[in-house]
């Protein structure tokens, strides 16, 4: 029995305008191509069994809980596209509340919120500064006047800020769970002498 055919194709993104490709099948005896109707692959008979690149799945801290982790997937993901990184901006600033709202710091702004974390020591007053910086370019992203999308090095502003939510979410719930695990262990080795 004859074997489908396989096909690479190439391509350009429609979603970040960089080069991807695909792996296809056509179906043994299929002439159907995509080129002769306005038909897409799927439409043509054709399984599309491999693509790339492979879009990066965002690193997230450990111990972090629902919503933020979901807040933070979206940021991530509409960081990919230079069409969508004023919401991309805007979804960092919104992990972080969310982030700051599970630690039940109160305050009618978010900058209160921020000044809570550091007067009640969850966070060092550098990381306070680095949410506050997260907090501005979330602000600027929705109420400003420049736009980022479209633009290579608002991608980079963006990459880095998503480093940034990366880091304080680090030292909102990963640290203290890493030093609680400390404590265990220092005191069941107490116990155990």
């Amino acid at each position: 029995m004859p074997n489908d055919l396989d096909f690479a194709l190439f391509f350009r993104c429609a979603r970040c305008a960089k080069p991807a490709f695909g792996l296809a099948r056509r179906p043994y005896g299929s002439d159907a191509t995509p080129d002769d109707s306005e038909a897409g692959l799927e439409e043509c008979g054709w399984t599309i069994y491999e693509f790339g690149p492979k879009r990066p799945h965002p690193d997230i801290p450990p111990h972090v809980p629902e919503p933020v982790q979901t807040f933070f997937l979206q940021a991530a993901d509409l960081a990919t596209s230079l069409e969508t990184l004023d919401a991309a901006a805007i979804m960092t600033r919104r992990t972080l509340e969310a982030a700051i709202d599970a630690k039940e710091v109160a305050a009618p702004t978010l900058k209160g919120k921020i000044d809570g974390l550091a007067e009640k020591n969850l966070v060092p007053a550098d990381i306070a500064e680095l949410a506050d910086h997260i907090r501005l370019i979330g602000n600027e992203a929705a109420h400003g006047d420049q736009v980022l999308a479209g633009n290579l090095e608002a991608q980079e502003n963006v990459q880095e800020l998503l480093d940034f939510t990366r880091i304080v979410l680090m030292y909102l719930f990963t640290m203290p769970q890493m030093i609680e695990k400390a404590r265990e262990r220092t005191q069941r080795h107490r116990t155990d002498s």
